[in-house]
Order: C-alpha cells, then structure tokens, then sequence
C-alpha cells in the first residue's frame, strides 16, 4: 500500500492499543516507519484525498502521540472530575475506559 490517508488512520488507531495486542504494536511500527519515510521524502501527495493540510495534520500525528493529544487530556481531565465526585455515567465508563486512562490505580 502506497497510500498515506489509510496509513494515517491505521497508526492512529494503532495508538489506542491495549497491552498485549501485538498485532496493533505491529502496525504501529510500520506505519510510523511509512509515514516517517513519507515525511523525509516530502513525498505526502495522496491520490484518494486533495487536502492542504493533510501534510501538517501528518506531521502533528508522527509528532505529538495520541496519548499527549488535547482531546485525550480534555478527556482525561473531565474523567478526573467524574472520579472525585463519582455518579452514574461514571459507573457506566466501563473498565476499558479506566486502563486507557490509567485509572484502574487510583
């Protein structure tokens, strides 16, 4: 696959990886090496998508991992606050959501 936009999507989903999954670490390590590749080579022009900013929105992915991103930590933040004064959506967020967020130590 020489395509940038799907190999976009997939490190980002590949950033949401539990422990263990090994075919998504897999994945990870590909894809950066593609899109890094990519980068090097100035070479982002996809034939699927015309976006200008789909260099930038490149860029910031390979830059700044999901886990630093500002919609993780306004997530992050609002989960801190529902943790203090716990209520039902809290009870509701599931197990998942507190390993992501590392809160199954709290």
């Amino acid at each position: 696959m020489d395509s940038v936009t799907p190999m976009h999507n997939l490190f980002r989903a590949s950033q949401l990886r539990f422990p263990g999954e090994t075919i998504l670490e897999t994945a990870s390590h590909y894809t950066s090496k593609f899109l890094t590749g990519k980068r090097e080579a100035n070479d982002w022009l996809d034939k699927w998508v015309i976006a200008e900013g789909l260099p930038s929105e490149l860029g910031y992915a390979l830059d700044i991992p999901f886990y630093a991103s500002l919609p993780r930590l306004e997530t992050r933040t609002c989960l801190d606050g529902l943790q203090q004064r716990p209520s039902s959506a809290f009870v509701q967020m599931g197990s998942n959501s507190k390993v992501v967020f590392g809160l199954e130590t709290r």
